[in-house]
């Protein structure tokens, strides 16, 4: 068991390297009878992943009979990162001719924005990318046939894990005292290898959740 830390108002939330996660915001009221227009896609760096996306009819049991539709994606993370979304395979007339894509590469470093590439069918084409600075993530904004092969292309590192500001943000809420606080915040600070640090910190006897808080973001 691995003991997490969070606000009141969040959840920990692991997502394992290359894994690719597919939701939609259309989940409301006849929304929901339907297969969605728009998809927002995660990728996790770090590793090649690959996903399925599997549709039917959301009505009927012909699924059992082959009436469904399958969307092979993939990422692949060489000298760049290229995440490709196959052109629909099946009974397509089930889903949307068309879709707008919301695709968010995680824990990227700001500077991939200026590398993203977006080729529809091999033909490069016009998208929208920003940078989500607080969650370090690249969006990226693109609209194609779901028959056709959709490649985002980016040569971004990935992202640190904003620690010191982590830590600082962390200390600052915390319910302890103002000395404690400024020690433990100069002691990580300091530039020290983590394994000296984390025997440091070990030394101190601090209570047991303010260690593991601690630990969590230290060996993120």
């Amino acid at each position: 068991m691995v003991d997490m830390y969070r606000t009141l108002d969040s959840i920990p939330v692991l997502a394992k390297a290359g894994g690719i996660l597919v939701m939609t915001d259309e989940i409301r009221g006849t929304e929901a009878e339907k297969n969605p227009e728009s998809l927002n896609i995660r990728v996790f760096p770090g590793a090649d992943g690959s996903f399925r996306l599997y549709e039917d009819d959301n009505e009927t049991c012909a699924y059992e009979n082959g009436a469904c539709v399958f969307t092979e994606m993939d990422y692949k993370e060489k000298d760049q990162g290229v995440f490709t979304i196959h052109p629909a395979q099946g009974k397509t007339e089930l889903i949307p001719a068309k879709r707008a894509y919301t695709v968010e590469f995680c824990n990227f470093a700001k500077t991939g924005t200026d590398t993203v590439k977006v080729l529809v069918n091999g033909a490069e084409t016009e998208a929208a990318v920003k940078y989500e600075e607080k969650l370090q993530k690249i969006c990226v904004e693109v609209e194609a046939d779901t028959a056709a092969e959709v490649q985002i292309i980016l040569a971004g590192e990935v992202a640190d894990n904003q620690t010191k500001e982590r830590i600082f943000d962390f200390l600052n809420q915390a319910e302890i005292g103002f000395v404690l606080k400024d020690r433990l915040y100069q002691l990580i600070t300091a530039g020290k290898k983590l394994p000296v640090l984390l025997s440091e910190l070990q030394s101190m006897e601090l209570d047991k959740d303010l260690y593991g808080a601690l630990m969590e973001i230290l060996t993120a």
